[in-house]
């Protein structure tokens, strides 16, 4: 999920946006987007739900982690700070 994160922060740095989708991502050479779409926990592939940000509030959740292809929330979530929480 961290590793997301921070390909979507150089995205956003690069290209001056965020991405529409996840599949946007998968043109960075330092970033194995197969590998990292899979989640290690609950191994769904893809095993994460991308929302785009619309505001400015860092602590917006723009990642969710899937299991048995639905979001669950009792799993951890990544923000638009770069941070993951529970």
């Amino acid at each position: 999920m961290k590793m997301l994160l921070l390909t979507m922060f150089s995205y956003k740095d690069e290209k001056g946006q965020w991405p529409d989708k996840l599949e946007e991502l998968k043109g960075n050479p330092d970033l194995d987007f197969a590998k990292v779409i899979k989640n290690p926990v609950t191994g769904d592939d893809p095993g994460y739900e991308y929302v785009k940000p619309t505001g400015d509030d860092p602590r917006t959740i723009i990642l969710y982690q899937l299991s048995n292809g639905k979001r669950d929330t009792t799993l951890p979530v990544g923000h638009a700070d770069g941070s993951v929480s529970q």
